[in-house]
């Protein structure tokens, strides 16, 4: 039996990967994998987000554009350079709980959220995918999860299976960590991030809050009010149609757009 061919050219991951619009909620993405012990652990221990926001949000957009986008050459040099990183990420956190970077589940959750934040980011820019969409975006990911070795009985196989995954760890497992509160402290962004995400600190917090369940948000010691909720819908409504106003490439990511408009991976 052959293996599945990555999504290439003309596939949904192709279409909404590489579009600028997943940095309308990407500190909503980076709460959501932060909040994961092990994954907060790792990232306040080995990672350079603290002292580099900026240059390590440039590395890891590229890394995805190359794993997406990039010849099969390009891609699992990727994978396995990502890997061998991730070997070095092992230790204990604040409360003596080993964490390891190749930990199973852990890079499951990370690739749970990156399924996650496509499909809630279109929901919130006033663009949502619809059944079919979700679904074949979601067979295109499982071949994701095995380009990275995640192994088949851990993965979500349905949507459904998808959903329930997701709500198990908002509900049970995430954690208000400290790298979660960081990246939720308008100090911290003030200085990791000099030219903003597009809007002050302190909007941009209010807005990733009130994009997480009630659930979460109780587990991460946040009060989100219905104002908030109701300000964020209508933010990112509006940053929605600017999205869609603009042409392809401005769109798109330079690597991703060059790859689209030829057809072909770069």
């Amino acid at each position: 039996m052959t293996a599945p061919e990555f999504p290439g050219p003309g596939s949904l991951s192709w279409q909404h990967y590489g579009r600028r619009r997943v940095l309308a909620a990407v500190l909503r993405l980076l709460v959501l994998q932060t909040a994961h012990p092990m994954i907060g652990a790792a990232v306040t221990a080995h990672s350079s987000y603290g002292t580099d926001f900026t240059g390590r949000a440039r590395r890891t957009l590229l890394s995805m554009e190359t794993i997406i986008y990039g010849s099969t050459a390009l891609r699992t040099g990727e994978i396995r350079r990502l890997n061998r990183m991730h070997t070095r990420f092992t230790g204990l956190d604040n409360l003596g709980r080993r964490y390891d970077g190749l930990n199973p589940e852990a890079r499951l959750w990370v690739a749970i959220t990156l399924l996650e934040h496509l499909i809630t980011t279109a929901q919130l820019l006033g663009q949502p995918l619809n059944k079919h969409e979700q679904h074949d975006l979601h067979r295109e990911w499982l071949d994701l999860t095995r380009e990275f070795g995640i192994a088949s009985d851990l993965t979500p196989h349905t949507l459904a299976e998808f959903r329930t995954a997701f709500i198990r760890h908002t509900t049970n497992i995430l954690e208000n960590t400290i790298a979660a509160r960081t990246l939720l402290d308008a100090r911290f962004l003030r200085t990791a991030l000099p030219s903003g995400l597009g809007m002050p600190a302190p909007v941009a917090i209010r807005l990733t809050e009130a994009t997480l369940s009630a659930d979460l948000a109780r587990r991460l010691d946040l009060r989100v009010s219905e104002w908030q909720r109701a300000e964020a819908h209508t933010l990112y409504r509006a940053l929605g149609a600017a999205e869609q106003a603009l042409p392809d490439r401005l769109a798109y990511f330079p690597h991703a757009y060059k790859a689209v408009k030829a057809g072909r991976p770069w």
